[in-house]
């Protein structure tokens, strides 16, 4: 059901890059609250794109991230270590409430 990979860790600069340019919204989304370059978005709009796998994804600093991880971190101040799944199965439902993460133990099985 869940794939075996956990979430691609950034570096402290790419953690840096994602607390000064976004914030979230009260149902999950992910805002650009500040520009470093002039290709993002305007502030203020919903930053991600569909990846081919159905999540919402965003590039910082020449890497792609999922959303649901950079919400995760902007939430609770910790990038997660292991795999965050969706409850309700939308894979671009990233609503706190929604975001579940799983241990070693679950994934395996």
């Amino acid at each position: 059901m869940y794939s075996k990979s956990k979430p691609r860790q950034p570096s402290a600069a790419q953690l840096e890059a994602m607390t000064r340019r976004y914030t979230v919204s009260d149902d999950g989304k992910l805002i650009i609250k500040s520009r470093d370059k002039t290709r993002m978005p305007k502030v203020g709009s919903f930053a991600g794109t569909i990846n081919s796998k159905g999540h919402l994804s965003v590039s910082v600093l020449k890497s792609r991230f999922r959303v649901h991880h950079i919400v995760w971190f902007l939430i609770y101040g910790e990038f997660p270590k292991a795999m965050v799944v969706h409850r309700d199965g939308n894979r671009q439902n990233n609503s706190i409430e929604n975001l579940i993460m799983l241990d070693a133990k679950a994934v395996q099985s």
